[in-house]
């Protein structure tokens, strides 16, 4: 993607600089981090307040704890 690079995730990086996918219900802003799921890459939407990434897989969205890496400008 021109402009905007996957970084390492560190927990002080994402609400600054992060590129926020939408809002959740409770209006918490959610962000695009990157995750390993079952040995496969996905991307997803990383919610702070929960401290986990929720990515889509076959028919369902799945919680994955360990973020890799988030979506930010260069």
């Amino acid at each position: 993607m021109h402009g905007y690079e996957f970084v390492n995730f560190d927990q002080s990086n994402y609400e600054r600089y992060g590129i926020r996918v939408e809002n959740d219900v409770n209006e918490d802003p959610l962000f695009f981090g990157k995750v390993i799921y079952h040995g496969l890459r996905y991307i997803g939407r990383y919610h702070p307040g929960h401290g986990t990434c929720y990515i889509a897989v076959g028919n369902q969205e799945v919680s994955v704890p360990n973020v890799l890496e988030i979506l930010q400008s260069k």
